[in-house]
């Protein structure tokens, strides 16, 4: 079995190759962030998907869109991604999704996750929506958040009371297994505790794995919002941008896991990591 996978640099395509190399299948990766191979809008390179069975797509490039190019090359790119995909007779195609995706979303990430999601099941794929993926080996946004528990004492946080959704780095390894094996049929599936945690649980439960007090300070997400677009404005570089905290602030309100219910994937929260959140 060849499996063919997109944004293997970033931090979920890593858990994800990793996972399935552990199986003892063959994984291409089509990595960039400069370990070039392969970039949107480019061509799959032919000796990577010759005889490939799957292709998992978790690249995306945290690009905005503007007034000049509405859509960016996430969504261009994916959809060429994909024709190619069908053309080289790659049978099953696995998208990784968010769950700040979904119909009625405000921020251009979910949007244009949407986008693609409609694409890859038209072919009969599978999309997964995740939360915030953690592990023993944080990364992601999950791991901006440790490294901000880990920096401050004193945090400013917008989005206190925001409901969160988290999903264990094992869960999804193991979900993305069966995937590949065909033992999950085509849908979108949220991968994800259904029991969402507010952002503050969330750093509270950060600080305590870490033994660590930390004192929270709420800030209205429409003042940071601001703070954020106009440091924007003067090209500064910034670990998150607007449409981040908009993601955040505005999460899915009614988020469907029927599907996740007919594959029975358990669920169980990393009690060296999260138990201080469950303490009375």
């Amino acid at each position: 079995m060849k499996i063919v996978v997109t944004g293997a640099y970033g931090y979920v395509g890593q858990l994800i190759s990793s996972a399935l190399q552990a199986q003892g299948w063959s994984v291409e990766t089509l990595n960039n962030e400069r370990g070039e191979s392969w970039r949107f809008l480019q061509d799959l390179p032919k000796e990577k998907i010759d005889s490939a069975t799957t292709l998992v797509h978790a690249a995306w490039e945290m690009t905005l869109p503007s007034k000049k190019a509405p859509f960016t090359t996430n969504v261009i790119g994916s959809k060429k991604l994909i024709q190619q995909a069908i053309e080289a007779g790659i049978k099953q195609l696995i998208f990784i999704s968010t769950m700040s995706c979904y119909e009625g979303c405000s921020s251009h990430y979910g949007q244009e996750k949407l986008y693609v999601e409609k694409k890859i099941l038209e072919a009969g794929g599978i999309v997964v929506r995740l939360g915030l993926v953690y592990g023993h080996d944080m990364g992601g946004m999950m791991g901006k958040l440790l490294s901000l528990v880990k920096k401050l004492s004193v945090i400013p946080l917008p989005c206190v009371h925001a409901k969160q959704y988290l999903t264990p780095d094992a869960v999804m390894k193991d979900f993305m297994c069966q995937a590949v094996e065909g033992k999950i049929p085509t849908g979108i599936y949220s991968l994800v505790d259904p029991t969402a945690r507010s952002t503050q649980e969330i750093i509270l439960g950060l600080a305590g794995s870490l033994r660590k007090k930390v004192f929270i300070i709420p800030l209205p997400w429409q003042l940071a919002w601001l703070g954020l677009f106009i440091s924007q404005g003067l090209g500064l570089r910034l670990p998150i941008h607007t449409d981040n905290l908009i993601g955040l602030a505005k999460a899915n309100p009614h988020p469907d896991f029927s599907s996740l219910q007919k594959v029975h994937i358990p669920f169980h929260l990393d009690d060296g990591l999260f138990a201080c959140m469950d303490a009375d």
